[in-house]
């Protein structure tokens, strides 16, 4: 249940320190892990046996308690992937998808990206409200 920390305490994007993929944005740790593994659990939780994180989310907005939730972050993921197939037009490896030049990216672009992370932590404490709110 750990996030990796994507956006900092004054809003900037937290970006690799090192190595080859220096000053770019993890999506996969940073975004795509944390909203899959929340509707992971959420649907563990519910008995949703779909194994795709839209059908997850899908299923899961059609639920009351969900439906509010899983609207917005459900557009967040979906935007993700529109991310994520942006990067493999424009990459070689098949890890190299998993990161973002912020550099090419407008201001409007990185404060969309910057709100979908943000989101994702909101997801993550979401879930941990609803297993202990289920577990009481």
């Amino acid at each position: 249940m750990h996030i990796k920390k994507s956006v900092g305490p004054f809003g900037q994007l937290l970006t690799e320190e090192k190595g080859s993929h220096q000053g770019e944005l993890d999506l996969k740790y940073a975004a795509f892990i944390p909203y899959v593994n929340a509707v992971r659990i959420l649907a563990v939780k519910e008995g949703i046996l779909e194994t795709s994180t839209i059908a997850r989310m899908g299923k899961l907005k059609k639920m009351n308690g969900y439906d509010e939730e899983m609207g917005k972050y459900e557009s967040n993921f979906a935007a993700l992937l529109k991310w994520r197939l942006q990067s493999y037009r424009q990459t070689d490896t098949y890890d190299d998808t998993h990161y973002i030049q912020l550099k090419s990216l407008s201001k409007s672009e990185r404060n969309e990206l910057k709100n979908i992370l943000k989101d994702g932590k909101k997801l993550h404490q979401f879930v941990i409200r609803a297993i202990e709110k289920g577990a009481g």
